[in-house]
């Protein structure tokens, strides 16, 4: 992989996977999320998207801090890094996307670098810094956004709701790839869950 378009299909690619591998889970599992219309808890795609990225050989650690630590206080976290020598990914990952989370998930994916601990030599070294690519990617399910709004959020001349327009910003200043996959759950099928289910991300060059 050479490109920046290589690693953004890359990514899709590992999104859809993941998401026909989520919708199997649920389907053996007998949806045992306590109620069948109940939107899906977000570690679930975290756990898809990793099982896919480790598949693909990509070295994988949570809750990667923000921050250098401060003994006084708790640290800010991403919730997924993944690299290998040719990309290194950043993951938030959100159960549904509402704007004001969506927007301070992106700021903080656009802020974070990673931070290794220094080894014994006084060096510092990360394999997530010395690929040769960097993406950062905000992971949602499509429940409540539809495909249209969506979308929407690439074209800055769109009529959004007033507050998307914040999303819209930041995704038209950082040329940020908005997208969906096809849907992988749709209603009436097996447990007549609500509507569609489909993954959405918003995926941008570090």
């Amino acid at each position: 992989m050479t490109t920046l378009n290589d690693a953004h299909r890359l990514l899709e690619t590992i999104l859809a996977a993941a998401g026909n591998k989520l919708a199997t889970a649920v389907e053996r599992l007998g949806y045992p999320n306590g109620n069948r219309d109940a939107v899906i808890p977000e570690n679930n795609i975290l756990i898809h998207v990793a099982n896919e990225l480790a598949r693909g050989g990509f070295d994988l650690y949570c809750e990667a801090a923000l921050s250098d630590a401060d003994a006084g206080l708790s640290a800010r976290r991403i919730d997924l890094i993944a690299a290998n020598d040719e990309l290194s990914i950043a993951f938030e990952f959100k159960r549904r996307a509402r704007p004001e989370s969506v927007l301070a998930d992106l700021q903080r994916l656009d802020e974070f670098v990673v931070r290794p601990a220094t080894r014994v030599d006084g060096s510092r070294s990360s394999s997530y810094s010395n690929a040769r690519q960097a993406l950062a990617a905000f992971v949602t399910t499509s429940y409540g956004v539809s495909e249209e709004k969506w979308l929407a959020l690439q074209n800055a001349d769109a009529d959004l709701p007033q507050n998307w327009s914040s999303v819209r910003d930041f995704v038209v200043d950082r040329k940020a790839v908005v997208k969906r996959t096809e849907a992988f759950w749709e209603s009436n099928k097996h447990f007549a869950a609500t509507g569609e289910l489909r993954l959405a991300w918003i995926a941008f060059a570090k």
